[in-house]
């Protein structure tokens, strides 16, 4: 593993030549709530009965939501052109994406996000707030200086300097991110190649890759406390890159865990983080590309909060009072694969157009819509799910 350690760098860097990359990406979202319990206790210009009302409405969603889970499956093959280029004695990463084809399974009129869920819950607010005011948060006994507005016109001039994003620069940014944080140079995921001085490696033999790489095959376990996966790597005889790696969490690991459950009515872990990563060798020299990556990685939360929104005035205030109580747990799983790989240049990257895109919407997995492509085998949860109206 020493050997390993001292050729990461080698092994890993992305190189100067400039290449092409068709990526099938796939995204499955579960959110799963075993609770959610919204009441909402005092509203200004609300009666009793009217809260009440206000009440049954907010039950109905929240029941309809733990009755139907929140899924959802995107797809999206695309050509993922990328270099690396030297300006001013410092390396600049430039990369353009061009969309072939997309595709999002999800039920009618579900939230595909915890972001969308965060919409619902405004539209919700804005039924007990007057959208002219400003209003101040306060949970339990801490306050909030920030200063909150559903006004279209104060949201809208925010975010003069925030730039827009669409499908587009969202994929993107999500492309470049998940091959950033699967490079084996990460040092804040992949501990069990980064500190190979906190886990046992136990030799289990060789094999062949399917490029006919001759590998050491090696498990590892924790050896100190700080270490938190179990797996196994394949490691290449001829120049040490781990070829493949396998890990999953230890039994009783967590990545993350906060419990202020008694304190301030909060527990959040992070408690699902395994996965499959893949190298190959780069035809135009010794380094490696990312070829195939299959991740997940799960939450548990728990938030029991008290809520209330103050209008910021001198005299007599408006005030939306709300007690919460959310149990869930969400799961993410990413699958990564590298179609095909060619050589291209610093110039026809950059006379490349970036277009934005949008989503076909499918209630049901078919396979027609891929069968001009070699894109991955469809997770067991699409196969099964049919949209819920």
């Amino acid at each position: 593993m020493a050997n390993v350690k001292a050729n990461l760098s080698q092994n890993y860097t992305t190189g100067e030549k400039g290449s092409k990359d068709m990526i099938f990406y796939r995204t499955s979202d579960y959110f799963t709530p075993t609770i959610m319990d919204i009441e909402i206790d005092k509203s200004t210009g609300f009666s009793k009965e009217g809260l009440n009302k206000v009440n049954k409405d907010v039950q109905k969603f929240a029941k309809k939501i733990i009755t139907n889970p929140l899924i959802s499956f995107t797809d999206v093959l695309c050509n993922y052109y990328s270099v690396k280029t030297k300006k001013e004695n410092k390396f600049v990463f430039n990369s353009k994406l061009d969309v072939l084809k997309a595709t999002i399974l999800k039920s009618e009129g579900q939230s595909t996000s915890l972001d969308d869920l965060e919409k619902k819950a405004k539209e919700l607010m804005v039924q007990h707030l007057d959208t002219t005011k400003f209003y101040r948060i306060k949970s339990g006994l801490i306050g909030s200086r920030d200063t909150i507005s559903f006004s279209k016109e104060y949201n809208n001039k925010n975010a003069v300097h925030t730039k827009a994003k669409n499908e587009l620069t969202t994929t993107k940014s999500e492309l470049d991110d998940f091959m950033y944080r699967n490079n084996f140079l990460s040092k804040n995921k992949f501990d069990f190649i980064q500190q190979p001085e906190l886990y046992d490696y136990t030799f289990e033999g060789t094999t062949y890759t399917k490029q006919n790489e001759f590998a050491y095959v090696l498990t590892f376990k924790p050896r100190k406390s700080k270490a938190m996966y179990v797996g196994k790597l394949y490691v290449s005889e001829n120049d040490y890159a781990v070829l493949r790696a396998e890990y999953v969490l230890d039994e009783g690991e967590k990545v993350h865990n906060i419990n202020l459950k008694f304190l301030l009515g909060i527990k959040m872990s992070e408690n699902v983080s395994k996965g499959t990563i893949i190298y190959n060798k780069r035809a135009e020299d010794d380094n490696y590309y990312l070829q195939y990556a299959a991740t997940e990685n799960g939450h548990y939360m728990y938030v029991k909060r008290p809520l209330k929104l103050i209008e910021l005035t001198k005299g007599e205030k408006d005030v939306l009072a709300l007690d919460f109580k959310v149990e869930a747990t969400t799961r993410k799983k990413i699958e990564f694969l590298n179609m095909s790989r060619s050589a291209t240049t610093v110039a026809a990257i950059d006379k490349i157009k970036e277009e934005n895109f949008k989503y076909l919407t499918i209630k049901a997995y078919d396979p027609k819509i891929w069968k001009d492509y070699n894109a991955i085998e469809p997770l067991q949860e699409m196969k099964q799910f049919k949209a819920v109206n």
